[in-house]
């Protein structure tokens, strides 16, 4: 299985080093870039390099958003549009998601991911008169 990792190549453990690509590393010709990027089966990258142009073309059978309950909705928006199918994991009792920005936290920027879904979904169920917790 080809894997793909996009970001910090300092980031990536040394052990799983020999398992991927990195993104980071030199291509020669154009041809070799547009392989690196569309040939594996599983890009890891976080959520905020999901605007990659050239990564912006495939749609993936699923997205993973792992630590779901630290990233805001924009931020998720990006890698779950390129997903057929897309998983949040997290605690959604762990640490909200960083905004420190006063006009974004009231314009409700400072809800994350998870929650908002949750909200949405408690929402759609309540219509039909089902309770979720």
């Amino acid at each position: 299985m080809k894997i793909l990792r996009i970001g910090a190549s300092a980031k990536v453990h040394p052990a799983v080093r020999e398992f991927a690509s990195l993104a980071a590393e030199p291509r020669a010709t154009v041809e070799e870039l547009e392989a690196a990027y569309h040939e594996p089966q599983v890009v890891a990258r976080p959520a905020s390099e999901s605007t990659i142009k050239s990564s912006a073309k495939r749609v993936f059978d699923y997205c993973i958003v792992d630590e779901a309950s630290q990233i805001t909705l924009p931020v998720c928006l990006g890698p779950i549009r390129m997903a057929r199918v897309f998983v949040l994991v997290g605690d959604h009792y762990q640490l909200p998601p960083l905004v420190q920005n006063r006009e974004a936290q009231e314009g409700g920027l400072d809800v994350s991911c998870s929650n908002c879904c949750l909200i949405a979904a408690r929402t759609r169920w309540q219509r039909f008169g089902i309770s979720i917790a």
